[in-house]
């Protein structure tokens, strides 16, 4: 057990490395719309405890998820920059980018151990801490490495947990109510008396 968790180890480190690279040396001085956008709702969010204020000049803020912007909003609280509110370029942003990469890296290894055993969570470590576009998106303000995160923090919720049709048991119970299948053999959707319809 202990081979694996070196190379886990060594694995981490040089993941965290090639972020750490980028977040020092951002991928281009040229901002996106989208990397724009993220700073300045990042900037409000810090600044004035508001998503998207009139102040933004921004039609639609909610075309950007917040999860980023608030995630950047933070560094920015931390480690403020003295040009961000005119530049909407955060620093910070890239670091907190390449600390989250790390967690998926982590939660990669923790997901494939339950599924496949430990090697499989080293592999899984390896190639999502080594997967390019991440990697590259820790020199960008982007909710990417954010979403990944959140996806394989998912996939590891539901590991372990069974689906089933309510159609396939004797009996389900819910919250001492029993469950019927939804009508029509297709979706698989369970039904309680509480469950108002209609139904696909």
């Amino acid at each position: 057990m202990r081979l694996p968790l070196l190379v886990l180890a060594a694995v981490l480190a040089a993941s965290f490395a090639g972020h750490a690279y980028y977040a020092t040396h951002p991928t281009t001085s040229y901002q996106s719309s989208d990397e724009r956008s993220y700073g300045k709702l990042a900037v409000n969010l810090a600044e004035d405890l508001q998503y998207g204020a009139p102040k933004t000049n921004m039609r639609d803020p909610l075309h950007w998820p917040p999860g980023a912007p608030a995630l950047f909003a933070v560094g920015h609280r931390l480690f403020p920059s003295s040009q961000s509110a005119e530049t909407f370029d955060l620093p910070a942003a890239y670091w907190l980018q390449a600390l989250v990469s790390l967690g998926s890296a982590l939660l990669a290894f923790a997901l494939a151990r339950l599924l496949a055993g430990v090697w499989a969570g080293v592999a899984a470590a390896a190639l999502v801490g080594s997967y390019p576009p991440l990697v590259l998106a820790s020199g960008e303000q982007l909710s990417e490495p954010l979403g990944a995160l959140w996806v394989i923090a998912a996939f590891a919720a539901l590991a372990g947990h069974v689906a089933l049709y309510a159609s396939a048991a004797d009996e389900i119970t819910v919250a001492g109510q029993v469950v019927r299948p939804q009508p029509g053999g297709f979706y698989g959707g369970w039904v309680t008396e509480d469950t108002v319809g209609p139904f696909k």
